[in-house]
């Protein structure tokens, strides 16, 4: 992973690059994209699902269900709710637009 320029990040989640682009440090972009990766390398080891479109799926469904069960948890601070939002709509960008490097 290195950074691309500036205000964006190139990450690597599932074997496919990602330029990820947003106003979070790039070192915090570089530990969503690891814990995705994480995520997505757990559910595709749990099953034999092949789609990338799948595996990303139910590992959006487990992120999301670790952000509402941390809501229901605690009384939420709007910063940690914020964070938390980010990194969904960076999960979301990520798998509507790989970046493919020749």
């Amino acid at each position: 992973m290195r950074k691309a320029g500036s205000g964006s990040v190139r990450v690597r989640i599932f074997g496919a690059d990602y330029l990820v682009r947003g106003s979070a440090s790039p070192d915090y972009t570089k530990r969503l994209a690891a814990y995705v990766d994480r995520t997505m390398r757990e559910v595709s080891s749990q099953g034999s699902l092949v789609s990338t479109t799948r595996i990303a799926v139910l590992a959006a469904l487990r992120l999301s269900d670790e952000l509402h069960r941390g809501k229901r948890g605690r009384a939420g601070s709007g910063a940690d709710d914020k964070r938390l939002m980010r990194l969904v709509r960076t999960v979301e960008g990520l798998v509507r637009n790989p970046v493919t490097e020749h």
